[in-house]
């Protein structure tokens, strides 16, 4: 199977809901290409799942320019997907647990300046597979 390359200028997105999954698809989330521009966005809402998928989210590639954004909402999980969400020069990628959203037993990788951001998640707590931190 060939990856899903998104890269656009605005905040365009694949979205993920009901009880839909990503099953084991390869999502690559590009970065915004100009300075204050949104990258694209992959959001999984409901009870959708990201199953066995492989995302990789890039940054931006110029100084000021969004980094691939994904985010888990509502009962959405992320399944036993690796999500590797890496930094760059323009502003680094983003992975988001909200609302009730579940972690399962996904391997996160987070490099340079990229992030993974629990702020907002209902539960009194995320549980993932495992987090790696590079740099």
């Amino acid at each position: 199977m060939l990856p899903i390359a998104l890269s656009f200028a605005g905040a365009s997105f694949i979205g993920f809901n009901g009880n839909s999954s990503a099953s084991s698809g390869k999502f690559i989330v590009n970065g915004a290409t100009a300075n204050h521009a949104d990258a694209a966005q992959i959001v999984f809402g409901n009870s959708a799942t990201a199953g066995h998928g492989t995302f990789t989210l890039h940054a931006g590639t110029v100084s000021g320019a969004g980094g691939g954004l994904m985010i888990f909402n509502q009962t959405a999980g992320a399944g036993s997907a690796t999500l590797i969400a890496n930094g760059g020069s323009g502003m680094g990628s983003h992975v988001s647990f909200f609302g009730d959203s579940t972690g399962g037993t996904a391997r996160v990788e987070v490099f340079g300046d990229a992030s993974m951001d629990i702020g907002s998640h209902n539960a009194p707590g995320l549980t993932v597979g495992s987090v790696i931190r590079f740099g």
